[in-house]
């Protein structure tokens, strides 16, 4: 969206400057100056030899003045100051305009005392066009509050809002993660115990085999004593069976908690990312 701000020129009356609405305060700056040149051309030329080197050097200081309140981001602040430094200038540009006739009358006392009708005619014409010009930007400055204060508001109101989306998001990523953490955590101490009883199995089943060895080495052993210790290898073997399959089994969700939390960590990194930006 693009709004326009026409200023005036001494060989182009009309010219008009397109801005981006994201530099608005740039444009506004632009605003103040070039309506301060337009009230001083406005000026006859006669008297603008008598005040110049005042009125610039007024103008440079309200320009620095001008800088530090464009610092602020409401645009309202903005358009009230404008109105000020039109009103400060007026009022400055009738008394240097009253003074400036004031000291054509002392060097030329015989003619003002001719024409005292025209000087106050002249007057009043300066007058009427600086009301004219007041007029003309109060309505610049209500098209600009038109065009930027609700759609301003709308922005920040989006803004804040997307705010908070970022940290509900965050805060649920957060909390997340750290369930996954102690998920994790729980699967861990679950598989250490787990292994560590497939390790005393394991031994019992070396101390069975050591022993069927020991008794098929002895002549004496019988027959139902040597099928006693096959159930008994076999029984251990179906529980040593059951035990890996358990142990596999916390491996695999082990394997998908650590993906979960991959995951979540990419997720919250991204999270920050964007909002960093």
């Amino acid at each position: 969206m693009l709004f326009f701000l026409t200023f005036y020129s001494s060989k182009n009356p009309e010219k008009s400057i397109a801005v981006s609405k994201k530099n608005k305060y740039l444009s506004a700056h632009l605003l103040i100056i070039l309506k301060i040149n337009q009230h001083i051309r406005m000026i006859s030329e006669d008297h603008v030899t008598l005040y110049t080197g005042v009125m610039m050097l007024e103008i440079q200081l309200c320009i620095t003045e001008i800088n530090y309140i464009l610092k602020d981001i409401k645009i309202e602040t903005i358009i009230l100051y404008c109105n000020n430094i039109l009103q400060d200038y007026s009022l400055m540009n009738l008394l240097t305009l009253s003074r400036s006739l004031r000291q054509e009358e002392d060097l030329q006392p015989s003619e003002a005392h001719m024409e005292p009708q025209s000087c106050i005619q002249s007057m009043e014409d300066e007058l009427a066009a600086k009301n004219m010009a007041m007029e003309e930007l109060s309505r610049e400055l209500e098209e600009i509050r038109a065009a930027f204060g609700a759609e301003g508001v709308q922005q920040l109101q989006d803004f804040e809002e997307a705010l908070t989306q970022r940290d509900e998001i965050i805060t649920q990523l957060t909390s997340n993660l750290q369930q996954a953490r102690t998920e994790k955590e729980e699967v861990m101490r679950e598989f250490l115990e787990l292994t560590e009883q497939s390790q005393k199995l394991q031994i019992q089943f070396q101390q069975l085999q050591a022993g069927e060895i020991l008794r098929s080495s002895n002549i004496s052993s019988t027959a139902a004593d040597l099928l006693q210790a096959r159930q008994q290898i076999t029984l251990y073997q179906q529980q040593l069976d059951e035990r890996d399959a358990q142990v596999r089994g916390h491996q695999e969700k082990t394997q998908e908690q650590l993906l979960l939390i991959t995951q979540l960590q990419e997720s919250l990194s991204e999270a920050v990312r964007v909002s960093s930006l």
